[in-house]
């Protein structure tokens, strides 16, 4: 009532209830069951959410703001929707319904989660995965061959080096088949193991690595080109 609601504070109707009402009957009406009966229509791509990723992201930060987390999630879902691609919010649980995944700041999850997206690409999906892909698995342990819980096969390589410095992470640069790009976050250079070489950072170091695994193929890129498009 009054502030908080449709009626006056004596009950009386008001241009809100009125509006109200009329949205309702509409909402109702047997005409728009074809409307409620509609879903919407699937992205060309999937941003894929991990929910321990996030959390993994806030402890790491001495003063519990979550960096560069946020950056890179909002900075990949712009770089796909301003060059005309579709991208949709995928749950780790929910990754059966699409075939194209890309995974920003794949930090941490858990191995079971690792079992999941190993056989989603063996099983025919398209993975692309920027550094340090699960560097931190169950509880927050760092695995001793990265990347970490076996899925050194799935992208065909295995680190050579590994930087932790996202606050001078601007001066990350790499090319992918020519291309120039920018690069954020963290640094993560690879050595191969049946994997092709894409791309190399500035100083030589290689910087992606695509592979067929199963059915499916990955493209693993060392650094977090999310962060630098936000």
């Amino acid at each position: 009532f009054g502030a908080f609601g449709s009626y006056g504070m004596d009950g009386s109707r008001t241009p809100r209830s009125d509006m109200a009402s009329a949205m309702a009957k509409w909402a109702n009406d047997k005409a728009q069951g074809p409307l409620w009966e509609a879903k919407p229509v699937r992205g060309e791509v999937g941003i894929l959410v991990v929910r321990e990723t996030q959390e993994f992201d806030h402890l790491l930060n001495h003063d519990r703001k979550e960096k560069p987390y946020p950056e890179a999630m909002w900075g990949a879902y712009r770089a796909f929707l301003e060059n005309g691609v579709q991208p949709d919010w995928v749950h780790i649980d929910d990754i059966a319904a699409y075939d194209f995944l890309y995974f920003p700041y794949p930090i941490m999850f858990t191995s079971e989660q690792a079992r999941s997206l190993k056989a989603w690409v063996e099983n025919g999906g398209t993975l692309i995965a920027e550094a340090c892909p699960g560097y931190f698995g169950d509880r927050g342990h760092v695995g001793t061959v990265q990347p970490n819980m076996g899925l050194d096969e799935v992208f065909g390589a295995r680190e050579e080096d590994v930087e932790f410095m996202p606050d001078i992470g601007d001066r990350i640069h790499f090319d992918l088949d020519g291309a120039a790009v920018d690069g954020g976050g963290f640094l993560q250079s690879y050595r191969l193991t049946g994997g092709t070489g894409r791309g190399h950072f500035t100083d030589g170091r290689l910087a992606g690595v695509e592979n067929a695994y199963g059915k499916g193929r990955t493209l693993l890129i060392g650094t977090n080109p999310s962060v630098a498009y936000y």
